[in-house]
Protein backbone atom coordinates (compact mmCIF):
# COMPACT_ATOMS: atom_id res chain seq x y z
CA UNK A 1 0.00 0.00 0.00
CA UNK A 2 1.67 3.16 -1.28
CA UNK A 3 0.35 6.43 0.25
CA UNK A 4 0.86 9.90 -1.89
CA UNK A 5 0.68 13.25 0.26
CA UNK A 6 0.05 16.20 -1.76
CA UNK A 7 0.67 18.93 -0.24
CA UNK A 8 0.22 22.92 -1.86
CA UNK A 9 3.69 24.17 -2.67
CA UNK A 10 2.63 27.29 -1.03
CA UNK A 11 1.82 25.60 2.63
CA UNK A 12 4.96 23.63 2.55
CA UNK A 13 6.94 26.63 2.26
CA UNK A 14 5.65 28.19 5.12
CA UNK A 15 5.52 25.07 7.37
CA UNK A 16 9.18 24.56 6.54
CA UNK A 17 10.00 28.17 7.06
CA UNK A 18 8.58 28.31 10.38
CA UNK A 19 10.59 25.15 11.31
CA UNK A 20 13.46 26.43 10.14
CA UNK A 21 13.28 29.39 12.38
CA UNK A 22 12.27 27.44 15.25
CA UNK A 23 15.34 25.21 15.15
CA UNK A 24 17.41 27.63 13.93
CA UNK A 25 17.27 29.38 17.67
CA UNK A 26 19.96 30.02 19.97
CA UNK A 27 17.89 30.08 23.06
CA UNK A 28 16.08 27.68 24.75
CA UNK A 29 12.34 26.46 23.56
CA UNK A 30 10.60 28.37 26.96
CA UNK A 31 12.84 31.57 26.89
CA UNK A 32 11.20 32.38 23.30
CA UNK A 33 9.35 35.76 23.98
CA UNK A 34 6.82 34.38 21.03
CA UNK A 35 6.12 31.04 22.67
CA UNK A 36 6.04 32.48 26.53
CA UNK A 37 3.11 33.40 28.56
CA UNK A 38 2.26 36.70 28.98
CA UNK A 39 3.20 37.76 32.39
CA UNK A 40 0.13 39.66 34.12
CA UNK A 41 1.55 43.24 35.82
CA UNK A 42 0.60 42.81 38.87
CA UNK A 43 -0.74 46.51 41.08
CA UNK A 44 0.55 46.11 44.83
CA UNK A 45 -1.03 48.16 47.31
CA UNK A 46 0.49 51.34 48.99
CA UNK A 47 0.49 49.28 52.70
CA UNK A 48 2.50 46.67 50.78
CA UNK A 49 5.04 48.80 49.16
CA UNK A 50 5.32 50.86 52.26
CA UNK A 51 5.93 47.42 53.69
CA UNK A 52 8.73 46.33 51.38
CA UNK A 53 10.43 49.89 51.81
CA UNK A 54 10.55 50.28 55.44
CA UNK A 55 12.02 46.76 55.17
CA UNK A 56 14.95 48.48 53.20
CA UNK A 57 15.15 51.51 55.05
CA UNK A 58 15.51 48.93 58.15
CA UNK A 59 18.30 47.52 56.49
CA UNK A 60 16.53 43.66 56.95
CA UNK A 61 18.95 42.38 54.21
CA UNK A 62 20.28 43.51 50.80
CA UNK A 63 17.78 44.68 47.79
CA UNK A 64 18.11 41.27 45.86
CA UNK A 65 17.83 39.10 49.76
CA UNK A 66 14.15 41.02 50.29
CA UNK A 67 13.67 40.61 46.72
CA UNK A 68 12.92 36.60 46.73
CA UNK A 69 10.18 36.58 49.85
CA UNK A 70 8.62 39.31 49.05
CA UNK A 71 8.31 38.42 45.39
CA UNK A 72 9.52 41.51 43.59
CA UNK A 73 12.28 42.89 41.49
CA UNK A 74 15.11 44.73 43.24
CA UNK A 75 15.07 47.77 41.31
CA UNK A 76 11.50 47.84 42.25
CA UNK A 77 12.33 47.80 46.02
CA UNK A 78 14.87 50.48 45.25
CA UNK A 79 12.57 52.44 43.87
CA UNK A 80 10.28 52.25 46.88
CA UNK A 81 12.66 52.93 49.22
CA UNK A 82 13.79 56.08 47.58
CA UNK A 83 9.91 57.34 47.14
CA UNK A 84 9.31 56.35 51.06
CA UNK A 85 12.41 58.22 51.93
CA UNK A 86 11.76 60.96 49.84
CA UNK A 87 7.42 61.38 51.30
CA UNK A 88 6.95 58.43 53.39
CA UNK A 89 4.25 56.22 52.91
CA UNK A 90 2.01 59.03 51.42
CA UNK A 91 4.52 59.03 48.25
CA UNK A 92 2.62 56.07 47.05
CA UNK A 93 -0.95 57.25 47.13
CA UNK A 94 -0.82 58.46 43.43
CA UNK A 95 -0.47 62.15 44.02
CA UNK A 96 2.39 64.57 43.94
CA UNK A 97 0.83 66.59 47.04
CA UNK A 98 -0.64 65.87 50.05
CA UNK A 99 -4.18 65.72 50.49
CA UNK A 100 -5.60 69.87 51.48
CA UNK A 101 -7.05 70.01 54.88
CA UNK A 102 -10.68 70.37 54.73
CA UNK A 103 -11.85 74.77 55.02
CA UNK A 104 -12.98 76.00 57.69
CA UNK A 105 -15.79 78.15 57.13
CA UNK A 106 -15.80 81.65 58.41
CA UNK A 107 -19.29 81.58 61.07
CA UNK A 108 -19.50 85.55 59.76
CA UNK A 109 -19.03 84.26 56.01
CA UNK A 110 -21.66 81.68 56.46
CA UNK A 111 -24.32 84.22 58.70
CA UNK A 112 -24.46 86.98 55.21
CA UNK A 113 -25.06 83.46 53.05
CA UNK A 114 -27.74 82.76 54.86
CA UNK A 115 -29.19 86.19 54.85
CA UNK A 116 -28.16 86.20 50.97
CA UNK A 117 -30.14 83.02 50.06
CA UNK A 118 -33.55 83.98 52.55
CA UNK A 119 -33.60 87.23 50.60
CA UNK A 120 -33.10 85.23 47.48
CA UNK A 121 -36.09 82.71 48.47
CA UNK A 122 -38.35 85.67 49.85
CA UNK A 123 -37.78 87.23 46.34
CA UNK A 124 -38.68 84.37 44.31
CA UNK A 125 -41.80 83.10 46.59
CA UNK A 126 -43.65 86.88 46.11
CA UNK A 127 -42.45 86.47 42.20
CA UNK A 128 -44.50 83.33 42.29
CA UNK A 129 -46.99 85.06 44.30
CA UNK A 130 -47.07 82.69 47.06
CA UNK A 131 -46.76 85.77 49.40
CA UNK A 132 -45.15 85.76 52.64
Amino acid sequence: MSHSFEMDPVVWTDSLVRITTILSRTEPLGASKDLAMPRRRRNHSAAFKAKVALAAVRQEGTAAELAQPFAVHPAQIQDWKKRFVEAGAAGFSGSARPPAPAPQDDPVRLREKIGELTMEKDLLARALGRGH
